[in-house]
């Protein structure tokens, strides 16, 4: 039985990591996408320079580093991904409709 334990701990080692290695980066993708869009919708009025998306990855990598990471006992860590994607689109969702008013 040990032995089967074993092997699923390799499998699930093996895999698993892979797999939230590509969730973590597909989350600091979106949080850079969303941090371009949003730039670009509401900087430039003030005269600010247009950001692309590799200067958009720095500013999100920057603010990452600067604002921590935070892990919260109690909370799973698949919920807690799930929480930041959830965050993200709704920022976007928010910015878009504010996006919407200003330019209209």
């Amino acid at each position: 039985m040990t032995d089967d334990n074993e092997k699923i701990a390799f499998w699930v080692g093996v895999i698993g990591f892979p797999a939230m290695l590509g969730v973590v980066v597909l989350g600091v993708v979106l949080g850079a996408y969303v941090l371009e869009t949003l730039w670009n919708w509401f900087a430039p009025p003030f005269t600010a320079v247009r950001l692309g998306f590799a200067e958009a990855l720095g500013l999100t990598a920057l603010i990452s580093h600067l604002k921590g990471y935070r892990y919260r006992k109690n909370e799973d860590g698949w919920k807690s991904l799930l929480n930041v994607f959830v965050g993200l689109g709704l920022t976007l969702l928010i910015g878009w409709v504010a996006h919407l008013g200003i330019h209209q």
